[in-house]
């Protein structure tokens, strides 16, 4: 029977290793790159890693906290070379949109919204001098 201890230390390595799985796939997507990079550092500094090292184990329960801070290093090293690769000999990563674009974006919907510009329904209403609604003589 494997001790409470062993079953916790277990699922802390399993929780961050799944982690670190999901954000090295969105780094090769180009996805989420600086939250990955804040995380993996993170980690690197927290004393987490030390702990789990510390804390090896094997089946059924695995612990494997050397081969977590090789993902860990190798996931640091990839997103600064995504950051590098962005950065150099194409326009520097900036998440949000220039201004210069969003008044090009601004523009073009003014021109379709003054293209599609409709009247405004005329409120037809009935006075005594000429109703709203005729009567046809044979109408159906």
């Amino acid at each position: 029977m494997q001790s409470d201890s062993n079953v916790k230390w277990n699922r802390v390595w399993w929780e961050i290793d799944t982690r670190i799985e999901t954000l090295a796939r969105r780094v090769r997507e180009g996805v989420e790159v600086l939250s990955a990079s804040d995380f993996a550092r993170w980690l690197q500094f927290s004393g987490i890693l030390e702990m789990l090292e510390a804390h090896e184990q094997d089946l059924p329960l695995p612990v494997k906290g050397r081969e977590l801070r090789v993902k860990v290093q190798e996931l640091v090293w990839n997103c600064g070379e995504w950051f590098r690769l962005h950065e150099h000999g194409m326009k520097q990563y900036d998440p949000r949109i220039p201004r210069c674009e969003m008044e090009r974006i601004t523009a073009r919907l003014n021109a379709i919204e003054a293209a599609l510009a409709i009247s405004p329904p005329v409120a037809d209403t009935a006075t005594a001098d000429s109703p709203a609604l005729q009567v046809l003589p044979g109408g159906v």
